[in-house]
């Protein structure tokens, strides 16, 4: 080899060695960043696109804006925050065995699960919004696993098309408030779990917008559920569980708003509910209270007795009793099942002759012969409550404009004639 051919391939080496190094420097995962950043530290990320998966095992801040991640972020460390990121891949932040953690304003467009937290305490999710891209139920996951974890707090949460937007399992002191749920299997899911509070949410278009299974201690107060339209579409669902208080909420236009089996200690009170199938509906149910609810414009209140459960002093838009002593409350008792709500229990499309002459008669009859029955669920003291809407507020000033009008339109069409 010549001396020239010797300095084009060390020309060549050293070209290509440069280039490499440049090149190694530039593209400098953030994984080495986040590896040699001080713990207490903040990263500020703009305006990237990160396509490699990151793992944080020390104490930092991440800040982000304008970012999107395309693979999973994993959580080894206490004391972490998160604002900003968007996620799309399969799989967005999991989190085990951690404590005070906080993600703020996090986004996912995911087929996959959004947020998975286990064996993990002191955790605050707050606005997280999540949309799931599968219209499949059957490929859809959860929105927000939380497994085995204690003190966790999602506030603000906007999460849509999920399979059960939040799966709680085994937790205690979990608090969902003011969030938006739509679209899935169930709204909230909670099993095993104890010490759970579901308020000022609204929750629709699911097979069952509430479910608890196995759980007690749970409050569900100010929220909205509605829209629960499938065909055993309920709103709240209490299944092997104890110690639930279900108050405040307007449970709206779902098949049954409340469906409790192996329930005991369930106190339901001062809920609005608004066009629903059935109100309530239970099998196996102990020592439990509906009172001082308001029902409109129910098709049923109620299809079949229910022992252990109790109604009370509840307002009934259908109540045709009379308040002669004038105490607010019916001098009758409210009957709350019927011959006919087992009958729109088998045909459902029968709802639509209620109001009829012919079922006002089997109503009337029905009432009668199920006063004498022992398996007849009452309300010994109804609300008395006068329909608003057929009232008139009569007042003479406008009583007086009214006929002179009226006179002057007749002195002017006498005139014509």
């Amino acid at each position: 080899m010549s001396n020239s051919e010797k300095g084009v391939l060390l020309a060549l080496f050293f070209l290509l060695h440069v280039f490499f190094s440049v090149n190694t420097a530039v593209a400098s995962p953030l994984q080495q960043q986040i590896d040699t950043l001080e713990p207490g530290k903040e990263l500020l990320l703009n305006d990237v696109v990160i396509k490699e998966s990151l793992t944080l095992t020390k104490p930092i801040t991440i800040r982000a804006n304008n970012v999107i991640m395309d693979q999973p972020l994993k959580i080894e460390s206490d004391d972490v925050r998160i604002e900003g990121v968007h996620f799309r891949g399969e799989q967005g932040i999991v989190m085990k065995n951690v404590k005070n953690i906080t993600l703020f304003n996090v986004t996912f467009a995911t087929s996959g699960e959004g947020i998975f937290i286990a064996d993990s305490q002191n955790i605050t999710l707050k606005q997280i919004a999540l949309k799931g891209i599968s219209d499949q139920l059957a490929k859809r996951k959860h929105g927000i696993t939380v497994l085995r974890s204690k003190t966790i707090l999602i506030d603000d949460a906007k999460l849509t098309g999920t399979l059960d937007s939040i799966y709680v399992e085994e937790s205690k002191q979990v608090r969902i408030l003011n969030s938006q749920l739509r679209d899935g299997r169930y709204g909230v899911h909670s099993m095993y779990s104890e010490d759970i509070i579901v308020e000022s949410s609204n929750i629709s278009e699911y097979t069952t917008g509430i479910m608890v299974m196995m759980s007690k201690n749970i409050m569900l107060k100010d929220n909205l559920v509605a829209h629960q339209q499938s065909v055993h579409g309920t709103a709240l669902t209490i299944y092997d569980s104890q110690l639930a208080t279900i108050q405040e909420n307007e449970l709206r236009e779902n098949k049954t708003a409340i469906q409790l089996q192996k329930a005991s200690d369930i106190d339901m009170l001062g809920n609005e509910l608004v066009m629903n199938v059935i109100v309530i509906s239970g099998m196996d149910v102990w020592d439990s209270v509906f009172s001082n609810n308001r029902l409109r414009m129910n098709v049923l209140t109620t299809a079949s007795s229910i022992e252990g459960l109790t109604l009370a002093q509840n307002a009934y838009d259908d109540y045709d009793g009379y308040d002669l002593d004038g105490d607010y409350f019916g001098d009758s008792p409210y009957i709350a099942t019927s011959t006919f709500g087992q009958w729109v229990l088998k045909r459902p499309s029968y709802q639509y002759f209620l109001g009829s002459s012919s079922v006002q008669l089997l109503t009337t009859l029905d009432e009668l012969l199920l006063l004498s029955s022992q398996n007849i669920l009452l309300d010994e003291q109804p609300k008395y409550v006068k329909n608003a809407s057929i009232e008139m507020n009569f007042k003479w000033p406008y009583f007086m404009v009214s006929l002179l009008l009226l006179g002057l339109l007749m002195t002017g069409w006498r005139k014509l004639r």
